[in-house]
Formats: structure tokens, sequence, C-alpha cells
């Protein structure tokens, strides 16, 4: 609660604001990013006893009613603190923050202020907010399973994530139940995207830190990398992320050539914060060992037009961030390949329609080509295949 005393000689109105903290110079007009400040009407005491004479509305007010010379307005101030851990850090990164309460980090500073109409007096009250500290990393998608060939290999991916409001060094290692079975983990280093350099590798000399990792909405972190040694004994390396932070990492698992068929190996990825051995993520990915194996793949464009044709040629992506707007068409692309060891016979591929979609009148399928039957094979990885960055 704040008490609004008119303290003049008649009766007058007053403005309501909420600034931030105090530069040296002036006062920061603007709150941190994310806060809120709500005033609202909480009763009039007219002679300043103490008591409410003028019963509280409860309404939202940004300036006040006429207070009579004298009397006290009760105002209830609701500040109300973001719930995305990166508008509320357990040390604060507002513009002029202080250590109000001299625990070693930063709070959040609001000032609260009130402003005369009549006379343009202004007086303020400042309240600092130490935010608890919440400490949170993660592993998503926290499950997978795929189908892999022996002495085939298989790819998953999963993205680590600071989701707390306090910056984590984190200890980055995985390992398989299967005897036989081993693992890759590599991630973006230079902040184009695409994963680079596996984790075991990043503190073989000379080690780059920090490394600059691509976030998902296109911006880079730089994520700081901390070794114990530097002579490739080390394959696990402390990587540190503030608040938000996310590393997309790319799991290959490697099975050995006499796995047997129907043979299940769990590889799990764990990550330790080495401050507080107890905020710990985990993922795992379920690796069944078949013969015969066939990997689909399912790629998506943009075709605004509707004719049946991506807008723009080798653009089919995995995951697509172009935005479509209702009465634009995507085209699908599936590939099945086989990868293994003898024909894949009467092979049948299945797609459910996606949700809010339909298929464009004479639509359905478009095309099916089997690259053996007819034309030049193209492999994947050829650099004139119909695809971009996921093939």
């Amino acid at each position: 609660p704040i008490y609004i005393a008119n303290e003049g000689g008649s009766s007058d109105s007053f403005l309501l604001g909420a600034e931030g903290s105090y530069n040296g110079a002036s006062w920061e007009t603007a709150l941190p990013a994310g806060w809120t400040v709500v005033f609202k009407h909480n009763g009039i005491d007219t002679n300043a006893d103490g008591t409410v004479d003028i019963a509280a509305t409860g309404a939202v007010i940004t300036s006040t009613p006429t207070i009579p010379a004298g009397a006290v307005l009760w105002v209830t101030a609701e500040i109300t603190i973001p719930s995305d851990p990166t508008q509320a850090l357990a040390d604060s990164d507002q513009v002029s923050a202080i250590d109000a309460n001299t625990d070693g980090d930063l709070d959040y500073i609001i000032s609260l202020t009130v402003q005369s109409t009549a006379s343009g007096a202004i007086d303020r009250k400042v309240e600092a907010f130490d935010v608890a500290t919440s400490a949170s990393i993660d592993i998503t998608p926290t499950s997978l399973s795929n189908q892999i060939e022996p002495g085939g290999s298989v790819m998953y991916e999963h993205t680590l994530s600071n989701t707390g409001n306090t910056t984590e060094t984190v200890d980055l290692s995985s390992g398989n139940n299967t005897t036989g079975f081993n693992n890759t983990i590599s991630i973006d280093t230079n902040g184009d995207g695409t994963p680079d350099t596996e984790v075991g590798n990043l503190c073989d000399a000379p080690v780059t830190s920090p490394i600059t990792v691509q976030q998902a909405d296109g911006s880079t972190a730089d994520v700081e990398v901390t070794c114990d040694a530097t002579d490739g004994s080390d394959t696990v390396p402390s990587l540190t992320l503030e608040p938000g932070e996310t590393i997309p990492m790319e799991v290959t698992v490697f099975a050995p050539t006499d796995a047997t068929s129907g043979t299940n190996n769990i590889t799990t990825i764990t990550a330790v914060s080495t401050t507080d051995p107890t905020v710990t993520a985990e993922g795992q990915d379920n690796s069944e060992v078949i013969k015969g194996q066939v990997r689909l793949y399912k790629y998506a464009d943009l075709d605004t037009d509707c004719d049946g044709v991506a807008d723009t040629d080798k653009t089919f992506l995995k995951q697509h961030t172009t935005t479509v707007e209702p009465g634009q068409c995507i085209v699908w692309k599936l590939i099945a390949v086989n990868e293994g060891t003898s024909d894949a016979l009467n092979t049948v591929i299945t797609d459910q329609l996606t949700e809010y979609t339909q298929f464009e009148a004479g639509g359905s399928l478009v095309s099916c080509r089997n690259t053996t039957d007819s034309g030049t094979v193209v492999a994947l990885a050829d650099a004139t295949y119909p695809l971009q960055s996921d093939d």
C-alpha cells in the first residue's frame, strides 16, 4: 500500500506513475522489461486519523480523485513480476540496478511517483525487489526413439536450455547401456546453426572460448567453454549458459556390426550444474536394432499460389520457419532411403494429413519416383539433390 497525503492548503489531485532506478543524474523512466505496475483506489481518510472515511472502489486508476486538504488517499500498487525467468533474474540486469539489501546480487528497483496536477510538486516511493534464485536446466525432448541397422547410425536432435534465472555452468556428458554401442554429441560453435564440433573435442588444444551458438530466433549467444585439460583427456567440457540461452545438439548413435536384431540401446545425455549438482537435466534416446532398415524423411516448403510447385527451388526443410497464411499451400516431400544391406520389397509409405489442412483440388500425390528405376540416381548428399540444408 501507498498513502498519498494532501498536505497543501486546498483540494488537489495527483498523477500516478512508475519508473525505474536512479542513474546518478536522473530517474530512468522505463520499468524493467516485462514488469508492470497497476494502481487501485483503496479508500480516502478525510481527516488523517488512520481510518478510511470514503470507501475503497477497487478501481484501477492512473490519477487520484480530488483529495481534500489534510486528507489521505490509500492506494494499492500491484507490481507484477514477469514469469519469464530472463526478465526476473536473480542478479538483475536492469539499467542502474543496485544491491539494495547487500546480499551480493543486484535487485530490481521500482520508483512509484505522485505529481500534483495543481502545482507540479512530485514525490516518490522507491521499492527494491530481490528476486529469489530459481536454477533450472532442461534437455528437450526428454525421450526419443528410432531404429538402427547393425553397423549403422541414427541421429537424434535435442536442445540443452537454461530455463532458470541464474547463470549456469554445465557439464555435458553421455553414455550407452549396451556393449558395443557408441555415440557423439555435436553442437554449433561458429553461429551458423550447423553442428560442427563434437562436444568431446571442445577441450582439444587449441581451445576456443567462447564458442558462438545460434539460438532458435536466429540470434547468436557466446558460450564460455571451461576445460580441466587440453590434451584430449577432458571429454566432458563445462559450458556456461546465461538464462534463456540454448545449445541445439545432434546426438549420433552408432551400432556395432554384430548387433542382433531386436536389441535396444539407451543413450543417456546428462547435464549437471557445476555450482549445484542437484540442478540436472537428462535426455534419452532408444535405438532398436533391425535389419532391412528403411529411413523415412519428411520435408516441407511453401507454395503460395497452390500450383503444386514450391515457390523457391531447393528450400525444402524438415522444420520450416516461414509463416503460412490461410489459403496458401504447402508441398510435402517424403523420401524413403533403404539403409539396409538387401532390397526393401513391397515398401508402403503412409502419412497423416496435417491438422487444419486439406488437399488442394487436383493435389494429393503429385509424383512418386524410385531413383533406381529411371534417370540418374541422386544421393541425399549430392549438391543437386532438390533440398537445401536438411538433406
